[in-house]
């Protein structure tokens, strides 16, 4: 283990910070650990903040044995100063000590340029002793991608799973992922489950983003602007209306998103951060839409590769109430053109989205190309269905996802509604099951005007597990794309799940949509429009009866099904990965 810190210069409190740290470190050598930790408290009292302090603490808790608080102390160190050679040596003697491997290999690498003398001996014997281990020598072999994608576990939501599902993946086919994402991101869900699936020593990069914002970090994203929106008269325009509404800063401030915020900490950080010489490609998932950003200037820096991700459309979005007249469009609308001309390939989740692409755009077909969303058949293999019928048991209806937005179940309810009331299903024999809404209270109101609120239950919201838990013991599920001919072109998330857990489908989306197409496709249910609860009331008694008379069982997982297995749908991503850094080359 290195020595925990050299000399910090204070305004008069030079020489007092200096036997302080020479007694410490004695006491440290000397394993007075408690008393060491008490110095510490008092001479924080004195200097407010000391930068080698990360070092001193970091070391007492390596000591300690307790591992994760010494990589914190270090980690967070690194935050401040990412070139401190003290607190890389220790953080890879951390990895080692953890069997680490690939984890301390990259700090070795990172210190031996910036080592000294023996120091320099010592870490170059260090890289060659691991080198020599064969899962060091497979990720020196494998090809770097760095992985852009703002919505990453801790944080949840269904955005997450097509990211991670492919960080998952990525290695069984060559590729090694490096995650960088935010630190603590402002983000409505968590799912602090999901991370036990990002595969052990995958490289995660976060970035904090920054809360004090003032009119000069306004000006400093109006530069990033600037060059991505590539039109002056356009940001005259925009200028000129945030000089006129100072007082809604934060209404036109911050393009595409809040999470530009995000983007511009990454530009001006991730230099330190990472080798750019050791990344092959760069691929970006929106949204946010700002990920796309840091993409567009990382590639024009470090001149590499770029794939840009739409999980869901951008300007085009059926989800989205832009005015198209207004400046704010005009500003973004100018964003994604420069971007998908700048990138190299465009991926797109559903056919007509990228058919969408090409005519809005005027894109070439072979640049841009679909990889659907998918389901992981892990996820599946631990989930306990219960099959009774019949008795006490109820005909449950579930929907799994978040409903916001245009995506209601007023219509839905309607029908249900309409059962009970004609008695045609008895109301002790029915359940409905929502996961998480924008506003639970209001949807218990409607549920109480149609006299069904005895039927409905809201669960909040589940963590991926536990809403599959749910979903697997459902007898029907509820999909609700919503109205509109923009809605023709959009698969949710969930939809790939639903069809992975074998149970019939009640989707409301447009007629001639494609999850109407997947769904008689693949067999697994019925699609209505949205308003048509005649059509939604006469399935859903269909399928009531068949449960009541117990010749009700879950549909057969068939080859249409697997080929939305996450593996397989990383393996078509590894090979766009493959073509692309091959193109030019």
């Amino acid at each position: 283990m290195r020595r925990v810190g050299g000399s910090l210069s204070l305004d008069n409190l030079e020489n007092y910070s200096r036997d302080f740290k020479d007694n410490i470190q004695n006491l440290i050598e000397n394993g007075y650990l408690e008393e060491v930790k008490v110095m510490i408290l008092e001479y924080e009292k004195i200097v407010e903040k000391d930068f080698e302090l990360y070092s001193i603490k970091g070391t007492i808790a390596l000591l300690e044995g307790d591992l994760k608080k010494a990589e914190k102390y270090f980690l967070d160190g690194l935050t401040e100063k990412p070139y401190d050679s003290d607190l890389i040596y220790n953080l890879a003697y951390l990895y080692e000590m953890r069997k680490e491997n690939i984890s301390a290999y990259r700090q070795y690498k990172k210190l031996f340029p910036l080592a000294m003398g023996d120091l320099k001996e010592i870490v170059s014997l260090k890289i060659t002793e691991l080198e020599k281990l064969t899962q060091v020598n497979d990720y020196i072999e494998r090809k770097k991608v760095l992985i852009i994608a703002y919505i990453f576990p801790p944080l949840g939501g269904s955005g997450v799973q097509r990211t991670l599902k492919f960080v998952k993946y990525l290695r069984d086919f060559g590729w090694e992922p490096v995650v960088l994402t935010v630190d603590e991101g402002d983000f409505p869900f968590t799912d602090s489950t999901l991370e036990k699936e990002i595969p052990q020593e995958v490289e995660v990069i976060r970035i904090r983003e920054n809360k004090d914002l003032d009119i000069y970090y306004v000006n400093k994203l109006i530069e990033m602007y600037q060059t991505v929106v590539g039109n002056d008269v356009i940001l005259k325009e925009y200028i000129e209306l945030l000089e006129s509404n100072p007082d809604k800063l934060n209404d036109f401030a911050f393009l595409p998103d809040h999470a530009i915020v995000f983007a511009k900490e990454v530009l001006d950080k991730i230099n330190d951060l990472l080798n750019f010489d050791e990344i092959d490609l760069i691929y970006s998932t929106s949204g946010p839409y700002s990920d796309h950003l840091i993409g567009y200037f990382l590639k024009k820096k470090y001149e590499k590769k770029w794939i840009c991700d739409f999980r869901d459309e951008w300007t085009n979005n059926p989800y989205a109430d832009f005015d198209r007249k207004s400046i704010l469009f005009k500003m973004i609308e100018s964003m994604e053109i420069n971007i998908l001309e700048s990138c190299d390939k465009i991926l797109t989740t559903t056919p007509l989205a990228m058919q969408n692409y090409i005519r809005s755009f005027d894109l070439e077909t072979n640049k841009i190309e679909t990889i659907t969303n998918g389901y992981d058949e892990q996820d599946f293999s631990e989930l306990l269905t219960s099959n009774e019928q019949g008795g006490d048991k109820k005909f449950r209806i579930m929907h799994n996802g978040i409903i916001y937005m245009i995506r209601t179940p007023e219509t839905f309810m309607k029908a249900v509604h309409n059962l009970v009331l004609y008695d045609l299903i008895p109301r002790e024999k029915i359940e409905i099951l929502f996961t998480l809404t924008e506003n639970d209270d209001h949807w218990r109101d409607i549920a109480e005007q149609l006299g069904i609120d005895d039927l409905v239950d809201f669960l909040g919201y589940l963590n991926h597990q536990e809403s599959l838990l749910y979903a697997s013991n459902a007898d029907l599920l509820l999909l609700i794309v919503g109205p509109g001919e923009k809605n023709k072109s959009v698969y949710t998330g969930k939809v790939f799940e639903y069809l992975r857990l074998g149970k019939r489908i009640l989707a409301l989306s447009p007629s001639e949509s494609l999850v109407e197409a997947l769904i008689n496709k693949t067999s697994r249910g019925a699609n209505y429009e949205f308003e048509d609860v005649q059509g939604m009331q006469e399935y859903i008694l269909s399928l009531y009866k068949e449960w009541e008379t117990k010749e009700f069982s879950d549909l057969v997982i068939n080859e249409d099904i697997r080929g939305f297995e996450r593996r397989q749908l990383t393996q078509k991503l590894s090979d766009v990965f493959t073509e692309v850094i091959k193109e030019n080359n």
